[in-house]
């Protein structure tokens, strides 16, 4: 869970509602609640006025319970701004140990109800302590998706959390199931309403003075203990005496009687006080600086009330319905009933002179103090959709910068579709949060609308810039060549302005780089770069963030390793103390990426780890690179369990985007995981089914590529013809991947078309291809590429070093050996075996007297193709100490002691077989 509660989030509905002094401490409803809190959730349903919220706010203060609330409202009537609230309250309690809930809810766009509840359910079970989650006013919810989540929540609840929801009727949850299974705790009208006694205490209570039983008995039968009505009546009287004369006229149904005792209240104050208490209703939330800002209009000068503070210190000494929403006693509003009462009122007569103005007063005062939400709200609210428009127009670089399109799209919402797509900076606004689900098909006709808006010549302003930012992401993913991407991002920097438009800018500088490196320009890229950064004292903020990110890609992208694990590393630990999630995942993409092909594989796990923890919060394709290579892994450790529970995890995961392209990357990476485990016929059953053309631009991701999975299985499983064909496809990827300067890529490429060229019989092309790849790779420490390709591979680097001393580069071949026999848990043979062949050379055929095996000889042939021994034990229908046995037994004929000069064994077996 993030550390600090988003800015969108309105604090104060996350605040109970205080118990003030003067109200009647329900013991009986106490004491009722408590015995019931073993249950998973207690549902408090009556109309307003009944208290619901104030008595189970007495229950938490007088048990001393640990407590989450949330006021909900129409604004939280949307499950992603519901579950950023949900987690906004749970931080309020609990500091975070993890953050997969929270990062999820901030996606822009949210994975299924099961994994989010599932992921929920299991952060609240590692918590220590028990606690109460309260959602109060739950009649505002109508989103089935919020429906179903609690649903889900409540099918398995945690033992230690305690859920109540409080409504004016009966949410549609599945609650004749929880009564089936003994789960729910109702509190009802009935037993909200006061008793004959208690409003006989509470009228002492208030006036010091005992009502007569009769009077008392009169106010039961009219009010049939509705709360609200009570205290309305003891606002409107001065002492008992009075109540009589006041019920010779209470009577007909709530709102009547209601109206009736408001209209007493306001009758007793001035209009001016009448006004506001009526003008202040229209807000969901007050404070001192919103009154002050429309009381010039509202009062007289010659009035007692000077301002904001006044009338609210003057509602608090009547205890006029006003409830603090902080500590702080900044923020105020009215209960609900009241304030519905009043906003009736409001509709009766005219109180504001200039409505229209008045109205604009509020926004600008909402938008002055950075309140956007409430601001477009509010002016969406009052019908005055150009006003919301203009708001959202000035304030959206602010939006920008904060980072979460998730928000601004909720603000888009206020405004009608005509609007919006009349106003360019709004057109605009609305591509930037299609941008953020990667949704290039959706971003293209607003694009179009824009070019149409800006016309021909264009005006070369921010929103001309703003447009070419997203003309040049959008071309970047479908266009191999970067030269017009390059013209876009260019121009983009150029009219966009530094400080408000950081984000966007920073954007493009971090893209122009990139694909500047993507077009040979690669030094140019990485001094650009280095001196924007030199610039930064100290280092943070989003251009540095984007550039440091850019300077660790382009030196993955070219294949240095170190330098990219070393700047990725110091954006990393940035990205931790700054709680930075989205960069975080990034950062430690590229440090996973890097651990793993270096071998290093306790890092790989543990930064590839993070990116599934925050896998919701990460770009998509990056989410599922990390996640395949956190299945790699894994398979490379011999955790082979873990290995298909990250599969698992891949599919769900693929799933949840709704992108068919992710299933596509799936069935490829699983077709390539199974080559790697033995499995050859289900990766060959996917070779079969196979097609999807060569896409240069998408080989920026390293474990996720169908065109390259398709090439390993083809060299490893099929025929002549097909390997002949896959080292054509492996010659047109290198072309390719070396034109836009995929170094990386390159690397495995190679070392394939290696592999193609042996087992082609050219066996001079493939020396001379694994000479040129080792010479790169030695620089960087590469491994993983030789190690995946296997014992072939490793074969040919030993006749490479028979050939040439590989000096320079000894020690990178000797560590690529060390770690394929590591990773395959070579059988080393002991000294007596090595004594018993002495005088025979290594390698040489078994004599005649001691022959290999039918056994052996598959045993051999299988290992020749890359089977691991767990894949041997099943392909023969053996056990694994049987096939180590076996191994063993074949090391000793032949006096060897790797599976690598097993291979060149099988070649010399094939000959002489053939002879």
């Amino acid at each position: 869970m993030s550390k600090a509660i988003k800015d969108n989030i309105i604090r104060t509905k996350l605040h109970r509602p205080p118990v003030s002094d003067d109200l009647l401490l329900r013991t009986s409803l106490i004491e009722e609640l408590e015995k019931n809190r073993f249950k998973p959730l207690t549902l408090v349903v009556a109309p307003a006025g009944y208290g619901k919220s104030l008595i189970i706010s007495e229950w938490i203060e007088d048990q001393k319970l640990v407590n989450a609330w949330i006021s909900l409202d129409g604004e939280i009537n949307n499950l992603p701004i519901f579950l950023e609230y949900l987690c906004a309250a749970l931080i309020t309690i609990f500091p975070p140990k993890k953050q997969e809930f929270c990062s999820m809810t901030k996606a822009a766009v949210l994975p299924s109800l099961n994994i989010l509840t599932t992921t929920l359910l299991n952060e609240i079970d590692d918590l220590e302590n028990k606690f109460v989650l309260v959602l109060d006013d739950y009649q505002f919810i109508k989103d089935d998706q919020i429906h179903e989540f609690i649903n889900a929540i409540l099918k398995y609840p945690p033992k230690n959390m305690h859920l109540v929801i409080i409504s004016r009727r009966d949410p549609p949850l599945k609650l004749s199931t929880f009564r089936a299974y003994n789960r729910i705790s109702e509190i009802r009208m009935k037993q909200l309403a006061f008793s004959k006694n208690e409003i006989h205490l509470l009228f002492q209570k208030s006036f010091d003075q005992a009502l007569s039983d009769k009077t008392a008995q009169l106010l039961f039968e009219r009010t049939e203990g509705w709360i609200v009505a009570l205290r309305l009546a003891i606002l409107s009287v001065k002492n008992v005496e009075e109540a009589d004369n006041l019920l010779a006229n209470f009577g007909g149904d709530n709102f009547k009687i209601s109206e009736f005792i408001l209209t007493e209240i306001l009758a007793k104050e001035s209009e001016e006080i009448q006004n506001l208490l009526i003008i202040s209703a229209l807000f969901d939330r007050f404070c001192v600086e919103l009154l002050d800002e429309v009381l010039p209009d509202l009062l007289n000068n010659d009035h007692a009330i000077k301002n904001g503070q006044e009338f609210i210190d003057g509602l608090l000494k009547t205890n006029l319905f006003v409830i603090p929403l902080d500590a702080e006693r900044k923020w105020f509003r009215y209960h609900h009933f009241f304030q519905e009462l009043l906003q009736r009122e409001f509709k009766k007569r005219k109180c504001i002179n200039n409505i229209d103005r008045f109205h604009f007063l509020v926004c600008q005062w909402f938008e002055k103090n950075l309140l956007i939400l409430e601001a477009v709200k509010y002016a969406a609210i009052v019908k005055d959709y150009e006003l919301a428009a203009d708001i959202l127009e000035r304030q959206k670089n602010y939006l920008y910068n904060l980072d979460d399109s998730k928000n601004l799209e909720h603000l888009l919402s206020y405004i009608p579709p005509e609007i919006v797509e009349q106003r360019l900076p709004l057109i605009l606004a609305k591509i930037l949060t299609i941008s953020s689900k990667f949704d290039l098909v959706g971003m293209e006709p607003y694009l179009d609308k824009c070019e149409t808006l800006i016309g021909d010549p264009p005006r070369e302003d921010e929103h001309y810039g703003e447009w070419c930012y997203h003309k040049g992401f959008m071309t970047s993913y479908i266009q191999e060549d970067q030269t017009a991407v390059i013209k876009y991002f260019t121009k983009a920097i150029e009219l966009l302005p530094r400080e408000p438009m950081g984000m966007i800018r920073a954007e493009a500088e971090l893209q122009i780089e990139v694909s500047r490196h993507m077009t040979g320009q690669g030094t140019k890229a990485l001094n650009n770069i280095n001196n924007r950064l030199s610039q930064y004292y100290p280092k943070q903020g989003i251009l540095w963030e984007r550039l440091m990110f850019g300077l660790s890609l382009i030196h993955l992208l070219d294949g240095r390793l170190s330098y990219a694990y070393r700047e990725a590393l110091v954006l990393n630990e940035y990205t931790k103390k700054n709680d930075l999630l989205y960069v975080e995942t990034w950062s430690s993409s590229i440090l996973g990426v890097v651990a793993l092909h270096k071998l290093e594989l306790n890092k790989s796990e543990e930064f590839f780890k993070r990116v599934v923890k925050l896998q919701y919060l990460a770009f998509d394709r990056v989410a599922v690179d990390c996640i395949a290579g956190l299945a790699i892994t894994y398979h490379f450790q011999r955790e082979f369990e873990k290995s298909l529970e990250t599969l698992k995890i891949l599919f769900d995961y693929a799933s949840s985007t709704n992108n068919p392209e992710h299933l596509h990357l799936l069935n490829a990476f699983e077709a390539r995981l199974n080559l790697l485990s033995g499995k050859n016929s289900e990766a060959l059953n996917w070779l079969r089914t196979f097609e999807m053309p060569v896409q240069i631009s998408s080989m920026i991701y390293f474990f996720t590529n169908p065109v390259v999975t398709a090439c390993r299985v083809s060299l490893a499983l099929g025929s002549k013809d097909e390997i002949k064909k896959t080292v054509e496809q492996l010659e047109e990827l290198h072309t390719g991947t070396k034109k836009l300067n995929y170094k990386c890529q390159s690397i495995d490429i190679r070392i394939l078309l290696a592999l193609g060229y042996e087992k082609s019989g050219r066996k001079e092309k493939a020396l001379a291809t694994l000479r040129k790849v080792i010479k790169t790779t030695a620089l960087n420490d590469w491994i993983r590429p030789y190690v995946e390709v296997g014992p072939i591979i490793i074969s040919l680097l030993s006749e490479l070093q028979l050939i040439e001393p590989l000096a320079d580069e000894l020690n990178h071949v000797q560590a690529i050996k060390k770690a394929y026999l590591a990773i395959n848990e070579e059988v080393e043979p002991e000294d007596s075996v090595l004594e018993t062949n002495a005088g025979k050379k290594e390698g040489d055929l078994p004599l005649a007297s001691n022959p290999v095996s039918h056994r052996e000889h598959e045993i051999i042939a299988l290992v020749s193709k890359g089977f691991r021994n767990k894949e041997i034990a099943a392909d023969l229908y053996i056990s694994e100490n049987t096939v180590k046995k076996h191994l063993y037994n074949i090391y000793q004929k032949f006096e060897i002691n790797n599976r690598t000069s097993l291979v060149d064994i099988f070649k010399k077996l094939e000959i002489s077989k053939e002879s």
